[in-house]
């Protein structure tokens, strides 16, 4: 055995050795950022999926009329979105059900049937079609299509569309 021998790294290499990790660890977090934001804005979209089938759920198994609307205090519909949403019985405007996103979304509801959702009691919406729209530095991310028979679906996305519009010429 040969004891005279050296089994460690120079301080050359060594230092070559972490300048190139942290090269690596720098371009990881940018990465990183990115994805936890697309997982917050997947998350939202999940929730408002929810929403709308527990409210229109509610509307069918209970025989009345419920409201999803945007709430900016959390108790009463005032149509903004970005804040809070509140699930709700029409005649009585009690709250079944509540959601606060982590972070304010910019997130909007454009349709005939004004600021909120209402889901009659045989499933279908109150008026004509709906759209939920989505954005991040006013690109539109998704979009939810909400027709007059209650159903909704993710829309495919117009990029000449403004953030938060429709192509209702009505609203």
């Amino acid at each position: 055995m040969n004891r005279n021998q050296q089994k460690a790294l120079s301080l050359l290499e060594l230092l070559i050795s972490l300048a190139v990790i942290t090269a690596l660890l720098s371009i990881a977090p940018p990465s990183y950022s990115h994805l936890v934001e697309r997982s917050r804005e997947q998350s939202v979209r999940d929730e408002l999926f929810s929403h709308l089938h527990f409210t229109r759920a509610q509307a069918i198994s209970t025989r009345r009329a419920h409201i999803l609307c945007g709430s900016a205090d959390g108790k009463t519909c005032t149509g903004d979105w970005q804040h809070s949403w509140l699930v709700l019985r029409q005649h009585d405007q009690y709250v079944l059900r509540e959601f606060t996103p982590d972070k304010q979304p910019n997130l909007c509801w454009r349709g005939f049937g004004g600021n909120q959702v209402l889901f009659r009691a045989d499933g279908m919406s109150s008026s004509s079609n709906g759209r939920f729209s989505f954005c991040r530095r006013q690109q539109i991310l998704w979009q939810i299509v909400i027709n007059r028979q209650g159903r909704f679906k993710m829309a495919s996305l117009d990029n000449s569309a403004n953030c938060c519009t429709t192509s209702h010429t009505g609203s």
